[in-house]
């Protein structure tokens, strides 16, 4: 088990002694290098002395010894010591009037002591040999001890991973973030003793998007992210970027009409007669252009390329002066609105913008012959359409994670977002698919953790 993922457990093991030797029942049920185990053995003096077993590890704090002659007495605890994932606990202690002890423990950001229903050791009598503890969960460490609320942008365009209800930046539904990362997010906010919530802000530019956490605005951003290494920096190559761990899988794919999805198969039926249209900056335009030729491995656009720009035309020189990857851009082929190939067996590519939704209201009305994207986006786009879309051209060679970006500073807030994150996934076996065919599926394992504690 992983210290991000690390759990304190507590439970009394079964005493019973006969004939003079001490009888532990389950006590020494194995337990995971992350668990912790409350430990009790008879000192000298007429004393019990308590510690803690973590990791394997017996951890004795410098006060820890509880007289076998004192009374009935309220809890008494040991000093603190450090628990694996960096908090500090205390064992407790009490002796009942009838003789025996409760066992318990105490740790930071918990409240009150952790101890479980069967609690209770009979009285005592001579034993040199730890005796441990059973297991109880007890609450992980807070994600934000603060339990402040986390500037999350998500991009407003992308369904159905993330986007807001309304496309109109000036309705109220354009705030309202939807979607599968959407979910993961409002089950995040369910998970108790994590102190975790979010104020979301649409943001519907994809440029850059990525990189909103690096500056002052926002701590996280959302929006079906593609995982790439080359996100991570900067413009000035610096490493500004960390990023979750992938939670929807996707591969690319063509949307093409029905009538089409027979002549445009793969990637490699595109011809200069087709029109495909792509969301600059995205990981559907750059797989487009590496997987017809129009790019090489670096992204540099091919010789006798012709871009077309707001601002006028250029054509390629087939070196790294044009490029286009899926993180970055030379400024000469900035506000691109069309790129006509240089050869027959390769396909024009169309921008109109950063909303998806206008790229298939032009599919359908024949202004483009395909849109290049992830597969999740396209079915769903397919079967909204009732049959007048198709999926075709799957690309085998790949597949891409989605995540969450958070600047590289934030690594602690990463770590014990990832955690619940593969809480939420059942450690990625709970995907996009799932969620579609039940949309409470997030929330009903948030349920689950709190109901552990």
């Amino acid at each position: 088990m992983s210290l991000r993922r690390f759990a304190v457990w507590l439970a009394l093991a079964v005493l019973a002694v006969a004939g003079g030797v001490l009888m532990v029942g389950r006590a020494e049920a194995e337990g995971s290098d992350g668990d912790v185990r409350v430990l009790a053995r008879l000192a000298e003096g007429r004393r019990v002395e308590f510690g803690l077993q973590a990791g394997g590890e017996v951890i004795l704090p410098e006060r820890r010894f509880v007289s076998l002659d004192r009374g009935a007495t309220g809890w008494l605890r040991s000093s603190e010591v450090a628990l694996p994932d960096g908090r500090r606990a205390r064992v407790a202690a009490r002796r009942m009037v009838d003789g025996r002890f409760e066992w318990a423990l105490r740790v930071e950001g918990a409240a009150g002591e952790l101890r479980p229903a069967d609690r209770f050791v009979p009285p005592l009598r001579s034993f040199s040999e730890w005796l441990r503890s059973g297991a109880i969960a007890a609450p992980p460490r807070l994600c934000c001890e603060d339990e402040g609320r986390l500037r999350l942008a998500f991009f407003a365009f992308f369904a159905p991973l993330s986007y807001s209800a309304d496309h109109d930046p000036e309705s109220p539904g354009y705030q309202e973030h939807r979607g599968y990362e959407a979910a993961l997010i409002d089950a995040l906010e369910m998970m108790e003793h994590t102190g975790l919530s979010f104020e979301r802000t649409p943001v519907g530019t994809w440029t850059d998007f990525w990189l909103l956490p690096a500056g002052p605005e926002f701590e996280i951003a959302a929006g079906g992210i593609t995982i790439l290494e080359s996100r991570r920096l900067d413009h000035s190559g610096r490493r500004a970027i960390a990023f979750s761990s992938g939670h929807a899988a996707v591969r690319q794919t063509l949307l093409v009409r029905a009538e089409d999805a027979g002549r445009i198969r793969t990637h490699a039926d595109l011809t200069a007669d087709d029109r495909i249209g792509v969301l600059a900056g995205a990981t559907g335009e750059a797989r487009l252009l590496q997987l017809t030729g129009l790019v090489d491995e670096h992204g540099a656009l091919a010789a006798g390329t012709r871009i077309e720009t707001a601002a006028g035309a250029v054509t390629a020189d087939g070196s790294a002066a044009f490029s286009i990857t899926a993180a970055e851009q030379t400024a000469n082929v900035a506000g691109r609105t069309r790129l006509i190939p240089p050869s027959a067996g390769m396909p024009q590519v169309i921008y109109l913008g950063d909303d998806e939704a206008v790229l298939i209201e032009a599919l359908i009305a024949g202004r483009i012959d395909g849109f290049a994207r992830g597969d999740i986006a396209n079915v769903d786009a397919a079967r909204a359409a009732g049959g007048a879309l198709a999926v075709t051209a799957h690309d085998q060679t790949a597949v891409e994670w989605a995540g969450f970006a958070l600047a590289v500073e934030d690594a602690a807030l990463l770590t014990c977002i990832d955690a619940r994150v593969e809480w939420l996934t059942d450690g990625r076996r709970i995907g996009y698919a799932d969620w579609a065919a039940n949309p409470d599926v997030f929330r009903e394992r948030a349920g689950v953790w709190n109901g552990r504690y």
